[in-house]
């Protein structure tokens, strides 16, 4: 799967999935747009994972989900210090 996809795990706890989820969202939701895989044992997919483990990160709810471009607030105040100097540094 790794020449078609832009992430890939392999499970072998269940106790990792919740975190190898949110991790597979992010990736696919940041950065350029892919697919991610996921290879999930029968076994582990049986067994037992902590309630408290199990949450979703709201902000990966939409792509981009992570700014991918500086912000404009920062590249003004930069311009404007640059425009103040007599010689450029």
């Amino acid at each position: 799967m790794k020449p078609l996809t832009k992430w890939n795990a392999v499970l072998d706890r269940a106790a990792d999935i919740p975190r190898t989820l949110r991790a597979a969202f992010e990736a696919m939701t940041t950065g350029r747009p892919g697919a991610a895989h996921i290879a999930l044992p029968f076994d582990v997919q049986n067994a037992p994972v902590e309630r408290g483990d199990v949450w979703a990160d709201p902000t990966l709810g939409a792509f981009p989900a992570r700014r991918v471009a500086p912000d404009p607030f920062f590249i003004e105040l930069a311009a404007k210090a640059l425009r103040g100097q007599r010689i450029p540094s």
